[in-house]
């Protein structure tokens, strides 16, 4: 799940689309269903670890990479890509 929070709170800011909603995360593919409480708290996880930031929405809490989620990232994308490898061949019949 975090793997998957991470790269689209990456593709949001690198398209300069605005922060992301814990139910927009928690509609996204591979994320489990009726979770937003679980998906809360793994985003302010990483807001505790210094990689995402609090952004006001409307009357919500959005949630957006900032330089140091960035910059983590980027040092961790390649490694990052054979856990979904692995995680996809386990999958395929």
């Amino acid at each position: 799940m975090t793997l998957i929070v991470m790269h689209e709170l990456f593709e949001l800011r690198r398209q300069r689309k605005p922060a992301s909603t814990v139910h927009h995360l928690s509609t996204l593919p591979g994320m489990p269903t009726q979770r937003d409480q679980r998906i809360r708290r793994l985003v302010e996880n990483l807001c505790e670890q210094g990689l995402v930031s609090r952004v006001p929405v409307g009357e919500l809490i959005g949630y957006e990479l900032n330089g140091e989620g960035v910059s983590w990232w980027n040092l961790h994308q390649s490694v990052l890509g054979l856990f979904r490898s692995l995680r996809e061949s386990d999958t395929s019949p």
